[in-house]
């Protein structure tokens, strides 16, 4: 069986119906398209066993790809499903970690949450949330926030860019030390057009 032998539900009555059994999964509900209907986003890793590995204690990886989907509530009720993004999502491997997570806002903004934690290679604990809307037809990336932190030294760095404004504010903090005082930045991102989701990787940094 390949990774995409269970697929997520095109239409279901409930946000439960949607995601097959087995599968790990997160999802938010919101009005997205600002119909006044519930919408469903959806964050789901299938069971595959070709991408499952067994650790000697018992502890199992999981490294298939994560799926993100977009469902637009019915005005006769249930869900239908808007988009589905395959391979967008960053996967863990074994040194690295990966959570995900999704918020949609009472403006319909959709939030993508992605953090990782290494156990080998690195101090660093990234994530960063991407921050998107559907106007014209499609969902476009309007801000992004980073904040990377270093277990070791408590150094960290904080980024909120708003893609709108062009604006971007830098904060950069020591989490263990008090009397770091933190530094606040700001610079001007260069004039470009709004990304569309799916063509760009999703990851924590």
């Amino acid at each position: 069986m390949g990774v995409y032998a269970q697929q997520l539900k095109e239409t279901g009555a409930s946000p439960d119906d949607l995601v097959p059994e087995g599968f790990w999964s997160t999802m938010a509900q919101g009005d997205l398209n600002k119909d006044g209907i519930a919408d469903l986003a959806i964050i789901a890793i299938s069971n595959d066993k070709e991408n499952l590995k067994v650790r000697e204690d018992g502890y199992v990886y999981n490294f298939n790809q994560p799926i993100l989907a977009i469902y637009m509530g019915q005005r006769e009720g249930g869900y239908k499903m808007w988009k589905q993004y395959k391979d967008i999502l960053s996967k863990r491997n074994e040194t690295t970690s990966i959570d995900h997570s999704l918020n949609i806002t009472d403006r319909g903004v959709l939030q993508i949450n992605i953090s990782e934690f290494h156990t080998a290679g690195g101090w660093s604990e990234p994530s960063a949330t991407y921050v998107l809307r559907l106007q014209n037809g499609d969902f476009f990336l309007i801000g992004k926030d980073t904040d990377s932190f270093a277990r070791n030294t408590g150094e960290g760095e904080k980024v909120s860019c708003n893609y709108l404004t062009r604006k971007c504010q830098t904060i950069t903090y020591n989490a263990m030390d008090d009397s770091v005082k933190p530094i606040e930045k700001w610079s001007k991102l260069p004039n470009k057009k709004l990304e569309v989701l799916g063509s760009f990787t999703l990851e924590a940094y």
